[in-house]
Protein backbone atom coordinates (compact mmCIF):
# COMPACT_ATOMS: atom_id res chain seq x y z
CA UNK A 1 0.00 0.00 0.00
CA UNK A 2 3.01 2.37 -0.27
CA UNK A 3 2.47 2.95 -3.62
CA UNK A 4 -0.63 4.00 -3.41
CA UNK A 5 -0.09 6.25 -0.67
CA UNK A 6 3.37 7.70 -2.32
CA UNK A 7 0.69 8.51 -5.22
CA UNK A 8 -1.64 10.01 -3.34
CA UNK A 9 0.95 12.42 -1.69
CA UNK A 10 2.29 13.00 -4.93
CA UNK A 11 -0.81 13.79 -6.61
CA UNK A 12 -1.49 16.06 -3.71
CA UNK A 13 1.87 17.96 -4.25
CA UNK A 14 0.87 18.35 -7.64
CA UNK A 15 -3.06 19.89 -6.79
CA UNK A 16 -1.13 22.66 -4.70
CA UNK A 17 -0.33 24.43 -8.25
CA UNK A 18 -3.32 24.53 -10.00
CA UNK A 19 -5.37 25.38 -7.19
CA UNK A 20 -3.13 29.03 -6.32
CA UNK A 21 -3.28 29.46 -10.20
CA UNK A 22 -7.40 29.26 -9.50
CA UNK A 23 -7.04 31.57 -6.59
CA UNK A 24 -5.26 33.81 -8.74
CA UNK A 25 -7.89 33.81 -11.53
CA UNK A 26 -10.07 36.18 -9.71
CA UNK A 27 -11.41 39.47 -11.04
CA UNK A 28 -12.09 43.02 -8.69
CA UNK A 29 -15.77 43.78 -7.58
CA UNK A 30 -15.48 47.03 -7.90
CA UNK A 31 -18.26 49.21 -5.71
CA UNK A 32 -18.77 52.91 -5.76
CA UNK A 33 -19.47 54.95 -2.60
CA UNK A 34 -18.57 55.34 1.32
CA UNK A 35 -17.63 52.15 2.74
CA UNK A 36 -17.73 50.36 -0.40
CA UNK A 37 -15.76 46.94 -0.26
CA UNK A 38 -13.22 46.49 -3.35
CA UNK A 39 -13.02 42.93 -3.13
CA UNK A 40 -11.67 39.79 -5.38
CA UNK A 41 -14.10 37.68 -6.63
CA UNK A 42 -13.27 34.31 -8.33
CA UNK A 43 -15.61 33.02 -11.07
CA UNK A 44 -16.80 29.19 -11.62
CA UNK A 45 -15.98 29.10 -15.20
CA UNK A 46 -12.69 31.44 -15.31
CA UNK A 47 -11.25 28.91 -11.80
CA UNK A 48 -11.84 26.04 -14.02
CA UNK A 49 -9.93 27.13 -17.00
CA UNK A 50 -6.64 28.04 -14.83
CA UNK A 51 -7.12 24.83 -13.06
CA UNK A 52 -7.06 22.64 -16.63
CA UNK A 53 -4.44 25.27 -18.24
CA UNK A 54 -2.14 24.88 -15.65
CA UNK A 55 -2.31 20.99 -15.44
CA UNK A 56 -1.53 21.38 -19.25
CA UNK A 57 0.90 23.80 -18.89
CA UNK A 58 2.96 21.68 -15.75
CA UNK A 59 2.82 18.53 -18.12
CA UNK A 60 0.62 16.59 -15.07
CA UNK A 61 -1.30 14.34 -17.44
CA UNK A 62 2.15 12.46 -18.57
CA UNK A 63 3.33 11.96 -14.79
CA UNK A 64 -0.12 10.83 -13.82
CA UNK A 65 -2.24 7.86 -15.19
CA UNK A 66 -5.72 8.59 -15.80
CA UNK A 67 -5.55 11.88 -14.12
CA UNK A 68 -8.92 13.64 -13.87
CA UNK A 69 -10.22 17.00 -12.38
CA UNK A 70 -13.32 16.18 -10.62
CA UNK A 71 -14.47 19.59 -9.21
CA UNK A 72 -13.74 22.92 -9.30
CA UNK A 73 -15.92 24.85 -7.11
CA UNK A 74 -15.97 28.02 -5.84
CA UNK A 75 -17.38 29.48 -2.30
CA UNK A 76 -17.29 31.56 0.79
CA UNK A 77 -19.09 34.59 -1.65
CA UNK A 78 -16.19 33.86 -4.13
CA UNK A 79 -13.52 33.94 -2.16
CA UNK A 80 -12.48 30.16 -1.62
CA UNK A 81 -11.78 28.08 -4.67
CA UNK A 82 -11.85 23.69 -3.96
CA UNK A 83 -9.77 21.51 -6.45
CA UNK A 84 -10.50 17.86 -6.81
CA UNK A 85 -8.41 15.94 -8.79
CA UNK A 86 -8.12 11.62 -8.85
CA UNK A 87 -5.45 9.71 -10.64
CA UNK A 88 -5.30 5.66 -10.55
CA UNK A 89 -1.98 4.22 -8.74
CA UNK A 90 -1.36 0.66 -9.78
CA UNK A 91 0.74 -1.12 -6.86
CA UNK A 92 3.00 -3.42 -7.99
CA UNK A 93 2.75 -6.14 -5.78
CA UNK A 94 -0.94 -6.61 -5.55
CA UNK A 95 -1.90 -5.44 -9.53
CA UNK A 96 -3.13 -8.88 -10.46
CA UNK A 97 -5.91 -8.08 -7.97
CA UNK A 98 -6.54 -4.77 -8.74
CA UNK A 99 -5.58 -4.98 -12.72
CA UNK A 100 -7.81 -1.92 -13.03
CA UNK A 101 -5.75 0.17 -10.52
CA UNK A 102 -6.86 2.04 -7.69
CA UNK A 103 -8.09 5.29 -7.72
CA UNK A 104 -6.24 7.90 -5.58
CA UNK A 105 -8.07 11.06 -4.80
CA UNK A 106 -6.30 15.09 -3.85
CA UNK A 107 -8.29 17.96 -2.30
CA UNK A 108 -6.97 21.37 -2.63
CA UNK A 109 -8.40 24.52 -1.22
CA UNK A 110 -6.99 28.10 -1.65
CA UNK A 111 -8.67 31.41 -0.59
CA UNK A 112 -7.92 34.94 -2.39
CA UNK A 113 -6.98 37.57 -0.36
CA UNK A 114 -5.76 40.96 -1.19
CA UNK A 115 -3.56 43.37 1.66
CA UNK A 116 -2.48 46.79 1.88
Amino acid sequence: MTTINLEARKLLSAADGPTMAAADSFTMAVEEGAGSDNAPILDDAAAAEAVTGYLAAAGARSRFEGLSVESVTVGDGGQTVDVVLTATARPPVVNWIVPQGVTVVAESSSRTALTR
